[in-house]
């Protein structure tokens, strides 16, 4: 799947005597700048070349002390393995859903939705921890999010995969007053899990 770059670039066509192809540049990211044979070519390479860019940018910032511009990079790299995350769900690349989400949520702990694209990742490959680290992770920061109920099923299942039936119970018994889960719910709490 090819990366486009999620901050603001410019292509350039260059002519023969500059080599020829496109250029790519990003105004807002000083002397980050790739190139291609191809327009595209160039946009997808300079994807990667904005990444590496603005892993050096929150190095060089940590290393001089400049927690401001170091937060800003990791704000802006979190959010880059967010976007990249959201991609690469859409054709189900669930490894690289959970490695992109994952890293999203170390540049960036406060991104609920990536928290949560970690969470069904994990759900999706049947890592369990991770999955209930990740769903777990979204619920605390946004227990408002109008999903709430899907990710509260999947940490039941998660649970449930997991054998601990205590906490299956307790998450499937929160979705009761659901009539999208009400069903499900009840037959597990009662029949399955016969929880108390």
């Amino acid at each position: 799947m090819k990366q486009t770059p999620q901050n603001k670039f410019e292509v350039k066509q260059l002519s023969e005597s500059e080599g020829g192809g496109f250029l790519v540049t990003f105004p807002d990211l000083p002397g980050c700048m790739s190139d291609g044979d191809s327009i595209e070519e160039a946009i997808s390479n300079a994807a990667d070349t904005e990444t590496e860019w603005l892993v050096a940018a929150k190095e060089l910032a940590d290393e001089a002390g400049s927690a401001n511009d170091a937060a800003t990079a990791s704000k802006q790299l979190g959010r880059l393995y967010f976007v990249r995350a959201v991609e690469v769900q859409k054709v189900k690349k669930w490894k690289e859903v959970l490695a992109d989400a994952k890293r999203s949520v170390e540049y960036d702990g406060t991104n609920a939705q990536a928290q949560k694209l970690m969470g069904i990742a994990g759900v999706e490959l049947k890592d369990w921890d991770t999955a209930i680290a990740g769903l777990e992770a979204a619920l605390t920061a946004d227990p408002n999010a109008k999903d709430k109920n899907n990710t509260i099923y999947r940490l039941a299942v998660s649970y449930e995969a997991k054998k601990n039936t205590a906490k299956a119970c307790e998450y499937y018994k929160q979705l009761l007053g659901d009539a999208n889960y009400k069903a499900t719910a009840d037959h597990k709490i009662k029949n399955e899990l016969k929880c108390n």
